[in-house]
């Protein structure tokens, strides 16, 4: 895949960058220039990650995006090192298993509550302050889901996460446009990523069938296919770039025409 150099020597923050559309964005942006720090807590997965990246243009730090002391400590880290960061992809994220309204346990919503919707939180509200102090300017990108414009049956935990996500974007875009920041969100459609195939593997255990449902989603595709994650991070790399320098507040969809 051949990326244009859109981020020449910028600082890029990428969390959940071990797998899926994470790791993806992150090789994107060091395609087109970037010094690239990934940040998750799977130590294993964060190691093997990193043999893709070149050690002086790359730093890899075992962080929990949900912990208000670690974010803060990552960020630091990253400007130690590189001086600087320009873009930041609040990208951490969790689905947990399927249920009705009335079967769902608290302990589950409020997982995905801090997951999918407070490490965006911590992230943006690191990631503006650290952009203040260095002057201005910046890109911040929280990664939403198409679930953050639709109601989704037995996904309420999820959806509601996804949707405050939005609500964060949106009313920090509006705080902090005039000193030249940027806050989007990107709202990728079904990918093909590990959390994904967990998902199935979920769902085959109890005893539904992971080819009914790959092909049940596939066809309310328009594009009629699942997302590759090198697709969700190019949208991620126009946010990241100066090719957006006029977009802030929005929601960038990315789902092959699934919610339209």
């Amino acid at each position: 895949m051949q990326v244009p150099l859109l981020l020449p020597d910028k600082v890029a923050l990428v969390t959940g960058a071990a797998s899926g559309i994470g790791l993806a964005t992150a090789e994107v942006f060091a395609k087109a220039g970037a010094r690239v720090v990934l940040v998750d807590r799977d130590a294993d997965r964060l190691q093997q990650a990193a043999a893709a990246f070149a050690p002086d243009r790359s730093l890899t730090l075992v962080g929990d995006a949900t912990d208000e002391s670690e974010v803060a400590a990552y960020f630091e880290d990253a400007r130690r090192r590189f001086g600087r960061i320009d873009v930041v992809m609040a990208n951490a994220g969790w689905l947990g298993p399927p249920a009705q309204v009335t079967d769902l346990a608290f302990g589950q919503w409020n997982k995905s509550l801090s997951v999918n919707l407070g490490a965006a939180f911590l992230n943006v509200r690191a990631a503006v302050r650290m952009f203040l102090d260095q002057g201005g300017g910046g890109s911040i990108i929280c990664t939403a889901s198409g679930a953050a414009v639709e109601g989704v049956p037995t996904r309420s935990d999820y959806a509601a996460a996804k949707h405050g996500v939005l609500g964060l974007v949106r009313s920090a875009a509006r705080e902090v446009g005039n000193c030249g920041l940027r806050v989007n969100a990107l709202l990728p459609g079904v990918t093909e990523t590990p959390m994904m195939e967990e998902d199935l593997a979920k769902a085959e255990a109890v005893g539904g069938s992971a080819n009914g449902i790959r092909e049940a989603l596939s066809a309310g595709i328009p594009l009629g296919r699942w997302a590759d994650p090198r697709e969700i991070a190019s949208a991620a790399l126009f946010l990241a770039s100066d090719m957006s320098s006029y977009v802030t507040g929005s929601a960038l969809v990315v789902d092959g025409g699934f919610t339209v």
